[in-house]
């Protein structure tokens, strides 16, 4: 990388931390393991040293002992961490950006062990880095943008439900923050709660590419699912579609696909959104960029198979302007509208559900099977 002041790895262009674990010659994966470690904890290590230090409320004193820490730290092993309760504040008033970097197969999930460093951190975001493991995400502190997960991704909720919150949870979205920005996952993703840990407080997924399958399995989910950005209705195109910068019309007609959406035993407090661009705005879009646009294709939306069972939808349900092979819909009640317009459904497939408010099915079905709704 340009501002990259490690050497380079053997006879590579690149460092250990920046270049690309299937280059490594397998006579070389230890001294590339060894290599890597050390740049990883010395690149964690300057990242702390540039942190700001205080804060203007801190007295002099405060901000002496804190400089001094910054200064002399020399190490981040966990016993030092640990024993140190200024630089763990100093942490928490910081945020950290982990760019470009590869992680290989042999890291562990904890990044070559210094997953305890990051949890303390306030928020940390890796940026722009590619993933060869299999992956464990349970850190609410931690934000991927523009990442490759070329394994699987496990993430798991990082709070207990207390019924005591369902009223605040139902109406307050949040910040405007998402866990994976624009990440691509080549593999399998679930989402699942861990023990008594069921609660999902973050929004999860803006404009990402999901290769394979996703499933949710067990959760409560406080915040918004899934974010793909829309048309907005008063002639102008949102940021989303400038920073994509799409060039050729197909690519419009294929945003987002989806192979098989897993839901089982889940609650979702905000509302449940997954919609494609309706053929008239796609039309306006492409217009707008004089790009023409009168062939296009009704749905920019494709899944394989939507499977929903024994869930609770606390708001609205939309699934709008798509292209579903299959839609099955088991046991499971929404308390606000269902909305699953401008939809084209090969085989849906619905059974003893309850739709509290009304349902919105202006949509074309090839093979429609009701029983007990």
């Amino acid at each position: 990388m340009p501002d990259c002041k490690n050497e380079t790895f053997e006879n590579l262009d690149k460092c250990a931390l920046h270049c690309s674990y299937n280059d490594i010659n397998i006579r070389k994966y230890l001294d590339y393991e060894s290599t890597f470690r050390k740049e990883f904890h010395q690149y964690i290590l300057n990242k702390i040293k540039k942190f700001n230090r205080h804060k203007e409320e801190n007295s002099e004193e405060e901000k002496k002992i804190r400089n001094g820490i910054i200064n002399n730290i020399k190490n981040i092993n966990k016993g030092f961490i640990d024993q140190n309760i200024e630089l763990n504040k100093i942490l928490e008033d910081n945020e950290v950006c982990i760019e470009n970097i590869e992680f290989p197969v042999f890291i562990d999930e904890y990044l070559c062990g210094y997953g305890y460093v990051l949890k303390n951190v306030g928020k940390v975001f890796f940026k722009k880095c590619k993933f060869y493991n299999i992956c464990k995400s349970e850190d609410s502190n931690i934000f991927y943008e523009y990442c490759l997960f070329l394994d699987k991704l496990n993430i798991y909720a990082d709070s207990i439900f207390n019924e005591n919150d369902e009223f605040s949870l139902k109406v307050n979205a949040g910040d405007r923050d998402y866990r994976y920005n624009r990440c691509v996952f080549n593999k399998d993703v679930s989402i699942e709660n861990y023990k008594n840990i069921n609660l999902i407080t973050y929004n999860i997924f803006d404009r990402c590419e999901f290769k394979k399958d996703v499933s949710i399995k067990k959760v409560k989910v406080a915040k918004i699912f899934l974010n793909i950005p829309e048309y907005k209705k008063e002639g102008r195109i949102i940021e989303e579609y400038e920073v994509a910068d799409y060039k050729e019309k197909e690519e419009i007609n294929n945003i987002f696909t989806f192979k098989k959406i897993s839901i089982y035993e889940c609650e979702f407090f905000y509302k449940f959104k997954i919609n494609g661009i309706g053929k008239y705005d796609k039309k306006k879009y492409l217009q707008s960029k004089n790009r023409g646009g009168d062939s296009l294709h009704i749905p920019s939306l494709e899944i394989k198979s939507l499977k929903i069972e024994d869930t609770k939808f606390k708001s609205k349900f939309e699934v709008k302007n798509a292209t579903l092979e299959k839609m099955e819909f088991y046991d499971s009640n929404v308390e606000g509208i269902f909305d699953i317009s401008e939809c084209r459904i090969k085989k849906a497939n619905f059974y003893k559900s309850i739709f509290e408010e009304f349902a919105v099915l202006v949509t074309y079905i090839l093979e429609t099977i009701l029983r007990k709704i």
